[in-house]
């Protein structure tokens, strides 16, 4: 009885925690607790409740004061942050044995959690799969919110060198077993049946609780109303419709600060351009405010800058998209470097936002980042709802202390061009041939899911291609440090995997661990509620 108490506890406190999203909320946020309806447990005649709450407690289990939210209280995991409550019940019951009752107090610790998704080398909110052919290795935490699909796909090792690997929907069968997804028809085989010889975990894949964008969970996602602001996790690329009611118009960070959980409202810089390829640049977080080259607008100086750094109007193509033509707008990141560290930016904090707003199903508009080898100082967050490009060498300069910057690059989809690139030759017929090329950045992007009800072509790529390529690697390596984030299905690049024309290189990745001190300019964090080890005391009087 005091347990299903504790559940109808953790349900009433989780629904507020969803409700307030990633805000703390003071402990009598809960007060009075309200019972299970009559009825939903069958309770016989004698039984007695009492000090049926939650209280908001410190790291030591001590009460705080109840009118206020509780302090964070910093996790041994770099950036984690936890705010604990404590349930109670107690039950009682008389019995025929004894004329006193016999009390249960149930006691247990209700957990939010908030961290950074950067701390992960691999975090999905999709299903996970990662069938690489070479050998793989992983070496940093790996979470998805949907299950997980691991297993090689050409009997060389893959291979998990940390202990934190978890999954939030077990699949139909133990991953060991199953390897492939549902409707990945290459699984079907015995040779694809399970892990090769040589694949190793460091401790066998664990469940684990969802892990929410600000808070955010999926039931406050509604894609067939007609607000545009709510469809799913892709509208932290978007920019906010104001006409409508918005679950990501603010939230807080681990210190209970004021954030913006939208890119566009928390970039200082946003870049907007049009059909025509007219370019509308505003300044500041929130809305923006526009700025112009016209003498009289004060931040004449600021727009020049921005604008030096912008070339609208190439095109490429995209065989994964099966297009001729993929308009770009190009990120200089040498000439923002110039100007961001020059302070010709005034109070930029380090994310730009770029969108070409005049994308749809029939024109493909993209944008790319390239001469970046080094960064703004102190990092810098590239942001757009198109597909995203990378170009050659990126963030590969160090500072005096021999490190890169935190960086990260954000977008419908992540496409990586070697050094090698010359925008002609994707017209060929044949892929370019590429070099190696090393990238420093955190990514951010959306998948194309397997889909098996058309044939085996129909995978998603995995992680092994997360990074999306476009050249012939053979014999070239792409070098990888950064941390990969997954939250969303792509909606402008929505090519399959199997269509793209590329040959693999061999991939050297890497979790980069700067992420988990310093992560890259704006805030992305993740919710997760948890219930920890009951404990009761029986007292028989």
């Amino acid at each position: 009885m005091a347990d299903a108490y504790l559940d109808w506890a953790y349900d009433q406190w989780l629904t507020k925690c969803h409700a307030a999203n990633n805000v703390a909320l003071p402990g009598n946020s809960w007060s009075p607790l309200v019972n299970p309806p009559a009825g939903t447990l069958t309770q016989p005649s004698g039984f007695q409740i009492a000090n049926y709450s939650i209280y908001a407690v410190d790291l030591q289990l001590q009460s705080i004061s109840q009118t206020t939210a509780p302090t964070g209280v910093q996790s041994t995991s770099a950036g984690d942050t936890i705010y604990n409550y404590l349930a109670s019940v107690d039950v009682s019951m008389k019995t025929t044995v004894k004329a006193a009752p016999i009390t249960v107090m149930a006691r247990r610790v209700f957990q939010k959690v908030i961290q950074s998704p950067w701390q992960y080398a691999i975090f999905f909110n999709d299903d996970l799969e990662i069938h690489p052919s070479p050998k793989f290795t992983v070496n940093g935490w790996v979470h998805t919110n949907g299950s997980l699909y691991a297993s090689p796909d050409g009997g060389n090792p893959l291979i998990f060198l940390d202990p934190r690997v978890e999954y939030s929907v077990p699949p139909p069968s133990p991953y060991q077993v199953v390897g492939y997804a549902p409707g990945d028809t290459r699984g079907t085989g015995t040779s694809h049946a399970g892990l090769a010889p040589g694949d190793t975990f460091a401790a066998n894949p664990t469940a684990a609780s969802r892990q929410d964008p600000f808070g955010i969970s999926p039931s406050q996602f509604n894609a067939t109303d007609t607000n545009p602001n709510n469809d799913g996790y892709r509208e932290l690329l978007e920019r906010p419709n104001t006409a409508f009611t918005d679950p990501f118009t603010s939230g807080t960070d681990q210190n209970n600060n004021p954030i913006n959980p939208r890119y566009y409202s928390a970039a200082d810089v946003k870049v907007l351009v049009d059909a025509s390829n007219n370019v509308t640049v505003l300044l500041g977080t929130g809305a923006g405010t526009p700025i112009t080259g016209a003498a009289s607008d004060p931040n004449k100086a600021v727009y020049t800058a921005i604008m030096s750094t912008l070339t609208t109007g190439q095109t490429i193509e995209d065989w994964r998209e099966n297009t001729a033509s993929e308009r770009l707008v190009t990120l200089d990141m040498g000439a923002l470097k110039t100007a961001a560290d020059g302070g010709k930016i005034t109070g930029w904090n380090g994310v730009v936002y770029i969108s070409d707003t005049s994308a749809s199903s029939t024109a493909k508009r993209a944008v790319r980042v390239k001469n970046g080898s080094a960064v703004p100082t102190n990092g810098v967050t590239v942001v757009t709802d198109n597909p995203l490009y990378v170009q050659g060498d990126f963030n590969t300069a160090t500072d005096a202390s021999g490190k890169h910057q935190p960086t990260a690059l954000v977008g419908d989809a992540i496409n990586v061009l070697s050094n090698a690139w010359v925008d002609a030759n994707s017209t060929s017929t044949t892929a370019p041939n590429a070099t190696s090329t090393t990238v420093n950045a955190a990514f951010l992007a959306g998948i194309v899911p397997t889909d098996g009800s058309q044939g085996s072509k129909y995978y998603s790529g995995g992680v092994e291609n997360f990074p999306r390529f476009h050249e012939n690697w053979s014999g070239q390596t792409f070098t990888y440090n950064g941390s990969m984030v997954e939250l969303f299905y792509s909606q402008q690049a929505t090519g399959r995997w199997s269509d793209a024309k590329y040959s693999a290189p061999t991939r050297n990745w890497a979790f980069d661990t700067i992420f988990r001190t310093t992560p890259p300019p704006g805030s992305l964090m993740l919710t997760k509620y948890t219930r920890q080890v009951q404990y009761n005391h029986t007292n028989f009087q």
